[in-house]
């Protein structure tokens, strides 16, 4: 079972390397192949196989235009195929290998930070008891987030405890946490730019930037107690009180849930292709975000 697992595995990596733009281009060419195939076979003087079909057997004084013109595009046909698609695919197999090791960095960096957008979440719904949640849909919700941000005073103490043993508060731990959240972030924005996939870099953006519950968030709190002192609701910071914090809600629960599918999509497929002992990658397990 396994070396069935492993010979699909490499089918699926092959496969995966080239664009899907050019497999629809490759496709095309080979619709018009079997065509040709099939009026070089018309054409032919000499019979393929005994008995053949009515349509396979070439007119008297026909004209060979079809057939020469079929011949060409078959020639050339194997002609884009030895010079242009095999190298190329060979290129592109050869390429991803070299590039499984950057990819394990951005995993595990992006790994990193989508942990922390998700625990720092989890910590305060462990301290709001939503109980135990058993998937992460169910987690990042808007009707669960309004729960933890209601029940959250951002003045009490938080579960971290600071060097002299005294816990911190949630107003502490929450602007610090993000702050982190928003440096980590932006150095994976600038360093790689271009090997993260668009739609990834863009939450990322979205996260430390808009997110109402990563990024803005950051800015509202530290306006907010600035204003009225730390003594108020967390839902205070994302307008729930107003009635308008759950229009952006669903979006950054969305753009979480999002960037942890891609993590542990990732994860699946590099630990396959992972050769060197010395490289470690991680999932992001359930416990990131189940307030228990």
């Amino acid at each position: 079972m396994s070396k069935i697992k492993s010979i699909s595995l490499k089918i699926l990596t092959i496969l995966r390397v080239v664009s899907k733009r050019k497999w629809i281009y490759f496709g095309t060419l080979t619709v018009f192949l079997f065509g040709s195939v099939v009026l070089v076979i018309k054409y032919c003087d000499m019979p393929i196989w005994n008995n053949m079909p009515q349509f396979y057997i070439k007119p008297e004084n026909s004209d060979m235009l079809f057939y020469n013109l079929s011949v060409s595009y078959i020639a050339s046909y194997l002609f884009y195929l030895l010079v242009n698609f095999i190298p190329d695919w060979i290129d592109a197999v050869e390429g991803e290998k070299e590039l499984i090791a950057l990819r394990c960095v951005i995993q595990r960096e992006i790994q990193l930070f989508t942990y922390r957008c998700m625990s720092i979440w989890s910590s305060m719904g462990r301290a709001a008891s939503v109980g135990e949640i058993d998937n992460i849909n169910g987690f990042f919700n808007r009707r669960v987030i309004q729960q933890i941000s209601t029940a959250t005073n951002i003045s009490a103490n938080s579960d971290t405890m600071s060097f002299n043993t005294n816990y911190i508060d949630w107003c502490t731990k929450i602007v610090t946490e993000l702050n982190v959240i928003s440096t980590s972030g932006n150095s994976i924005l600038t360093r790689y730019k271009n090997d993260i996939p668009s739609e990834m870099f863009y939450n990322l953006f979205y996260i430390i930037n808009e997110n109402s519950m990563i990024g803005s968030l950051n800015v509202a709190v530290q306006t907010m107690t600035a204003l009225y002192g730390r003594n108020i609701i967390l839902s205070q910071c994302m307008d729930f009180e107003n009635g308008t914090g759950g229009d952006g809600i669903d979006r950054s629960c969305r753009s979480i849930v999002d960037l942890h599918n891609w993590v542990n999509s990732e994860y699946d497929y590099l630990i396959n292709h992972i050769s060197g002992e010395n490289i470690k990658i991680y999932r992001i397990e359930r416990s990131a975000y189940l307030a228990r």
